[in-house]
């Protein structure tokens, strides 16, 4: 593959930032050059305020706003829903922008977060999923593009920023440091990127760093004390993962790449703009150079590349994994992945697995839609489109893709025409099935016959017939007891057919698509009980769920993970000593070393029983036992209203009982 051109920036940022971390405060002033990429004139530009988000915790005031002449601006916030929305900012722009015009105003605005403990880091990453953009940041040009997947917004930008922080913080960025200045126990940084889809800062004074360039891209490996040897690590595997990259996919998006240590709020590692946050107890460098490429994938697919907002993510999570794959297989030429496994799973609960639902409707799914529809099917639509156009030219898709969409949104839409493009195959029906529908795809074997036709030659006859509403390619292998294996094929209009194998000897055995890419409902019986079991949870069907786990235990009664899960099923049916009994056998199998959080939650859930049983103190004694675990990780357990670390919620239960709603 080769690098695509240099992206297009029609957004460009000049931030000044004055940051307090003890006190939580960001005072921040902005000059913001727009240009109108559009065929029609535009009067406005709207702006997101993730701080404003409600329940995030933090805030951004807009103190003014100015035209380039000098002149205040005309600003307000939208009405969505009946009410005014503060996450939004709309200024009217001083005069029509024509088209291929720019226009330039400017922002002064007072960003509050929660305040620097411990010196700890302060993450202000602005990612572009949670509320993390702490400056505004245009989206848009119309109230109606908000949640519209016609947003088709060129996100590209450059930015120049002046970050001034106290002296011993030491500050990481989406940028590049141009210079440093020092006075009055402050540091002032001078920093720059371009083509970036944000821009984002992390702050700490423990931080120490390391840095190497590999394939002209600039490394800084950040880590906390004691952490020293796991930075090392990952900036030998980040050196591993760009060599790869750059050879396999031609390019790195960007000239420098920041890798800091997860924040201790949130769950799992993720990416950002030149950033990656690796959450991880394991030092292992096979395992981090594995988490660290899967995060790499999601800046290529995800920030270089990005999606529509109102939709599955189906697209860049398929691509991310799709490259996370390949490199992997670099390591590992046996690796056979299971793309559709959680796909299935949605199969076997019968919810509506259609991708293109609006995320309106998905987020009030009793399910867990991201890992079913925009994780598995997904992944699973990619592997699909790749095995039937080829993989050589599946390649070229990407190489197009790259070139058209770097730094841009591209669409469901927008990905089809390119795969028919590319390929020059009419392929309206694999995406209408596979993203507007709810198709399941059912191919059984209905008759076999085998003989000995001649000496030592075995004829076997196959008849195959598609059950299911999607249709593909299938191909059926025949494996021989002499190891011999045959493979034919039927298309994808094929109802029913008959296969005919002849070998040297019997068959051995009969494989159903024996690449192993395609979502057959047959594979439900492949399916782990543990996996079911969680997923019956999810969905709000526990008695199915009960019923999984205990089967998954009888097999495995170490597993810590389904044993906290079944507390939680126990606890939804009132079996409340069951749910003890359960969350303890999941704290005593939790180390303090990777299951900490766990441990802790375990002792709270028994602390929640005691309370609804009138046993307070005992439920005071669970909680405390819990709190001398120190567990700051944030979890959510949406359907009980929780989403805090352990350390706060346990404050919140030793001052009053918990309740169950």
């Amino acid at each position: 593959m080769r690098r695509p051109r240099q992206v297009p920036v029609n957004h460009s940022y000049e931030l000044v930032l004055d940051i307090d971390p003890a006190q939580g405060t960001l005072e921040g002033k902005e000059r913001i050059k727009i240009r109108n990429t559009f065929a029609q004139s535009l009067d406005k530009a709207i702006l997101t305020l993730d701080f404003n988000i409600q329940g995030s915790g933090k805030e951004t005031q807009i103190k003014a706003v100015k035209y380039e002449s000098g002149a205040g601006a005309d600003f307000d916030f939208p009405t969505i829903g009946g009410k005014v929305d503060r996450s939004y900012l709309v200024v009217r722009l001083e005069k029509e922008l024509k088209p291929n015009a720019d226009q330039e105003f400017s922002i002064e605005f007072l960003s509050k977060f929660p305040k620097q403990t411990n010196s700890l880091p302060v993450f202000l990453e602005d990612t572009f999923f949670e509320s993390s953009s702490y400056y505004p940041r245009v989206i848009g040009h119309s109230e109606k593009e908000l949640r519209s997947s016609k947003r088709r917004e060129f996100f590209s930008a450059s930015y120049k920023v002046k970050a001034t922080v106290p002296e011993d913080q030491v500050l990481a960025s989406s940028g590049r440091v141009l210079k440093e200045e020092a006075s009055d126990a402050k540091r002032t940084v001078h920093l720059d990127s371009y083509g970036a889809r944000g821009f984002g800062l992390v702050m700490s004074p423990l931080f120490s760093v390391k840095s190497e360039t590999f394939q002209k891209v600039e490394v800084l490996s950040y880590s906390l004390p004691g952490k020293e040897e796991m930075s090392s690590s990952l900036l030998d595997a980040a050196g591993e993962v760009l060599n790869f990259y750059v050879k396999d996919i031609g390019f790195y998006p960007w000239g420098n790449l920041a890798i800091l240590p997860g924040s201790e709020t949130f769950s799992g590692s993720y990416a950002s703009s030149n950033m990656v946050f690796i959450k991880s107890e394991k030092a292992d460098s096979g395992y981090l150079s594995q988490i660290l490429a899967h995060e790499i994938a999601h800046q290529y697919w995800g920030v270089y590349v990005g999606d529509p907002c109102d939709y599955p993510k189906w697209l860049t999570l398929g691509m991310s994994q799709w490259m996370g794959e390949r490199y992997e297989r670099s390591k590992d030429k046996g690796l056979r992945r299971k793309p559709w496994k959680q796909y299935l799973i949605g199969v076997a609960l019968g919810v509506d697995t259609t991708i293109m639902q609006p995320l309106d409707k998905l987020e009030e799914a009793k399910f867990d839609w991201s890992s079913i529809i925009a994780h598995s099917k997904g992944y699973t639509i990619i592997k699909m489109l790749e095995s039937l156009i080829g993989a050589f030219t599946f390649e070229k898709v990407v190489v197009a893709l790259f070139e058209r969409y770097g730094g841009k949104i591209v669409t469901a839409k927008d990905f089809a025409r390119t795969c028919q493009r590319v390929s020059g195959q009419r392929l309206d029906w694999f995406f209408d099935q596979w993203l507007y529908t709810d198709k399941k795809l059912d191919y059984r074997i209905t008759d076999q016959v085998e003989a000995e036709v001649d000496k030592g030659v075995y004829m076997l006859r196959l008849k195959v017939k598609r059950f299911g509403d999607a249709k593909m390619p299938l191909k059926i292998g025949v494996v021989y007891k002499d190891g011999a294996l045959k493979v034919d094929a039927i298309k994808e209009d094929t109802v029913e057919a008959e296969l005919v194998f002849t070998g040297s000897s019997p068959k051995e055995n009969i494989i159903i698509d024996p690449d192993g890419i395609l979502p057959l409902k047959s594979k439900i019986d492949e399916l782990e009980p543990d996996t079911l079991g969680y997923a019956f949870f999810n969905a709000g069907r526990y008695k199915e769920a009960e019923k999984k786990l205990r089967e998954a235990l009888q097999s495995n009664p170490s597993d810590a993970e389904a044993h906290f899960i079944l507390g939680l099923c126990l606890y939804e049916n009132k079996d409340y000593q069951g749910a003890i009994n359960a969350f303890r056998s999941a704290s005593d199998l939790s180390n303090l070393e990777t299951g900490k959080t766990r441990k802790a939650w375990s002792n709270i859930w028994i602390g929640h029983i005691y309370d609804l049983e009138g046993r307070r103190s005992d439920a005071i004694a669970s909680y405390r036992a819990a709190a001398l675990l120190d567990s700051r990780e944030r979890v959510r357990f949406d359907r009980y209203g929780i989403d805090s670390d352990a350390v706060s919620w346990i404050s919140k239960r030793l001052e009053s009982p918990y309740s169950r709603n």
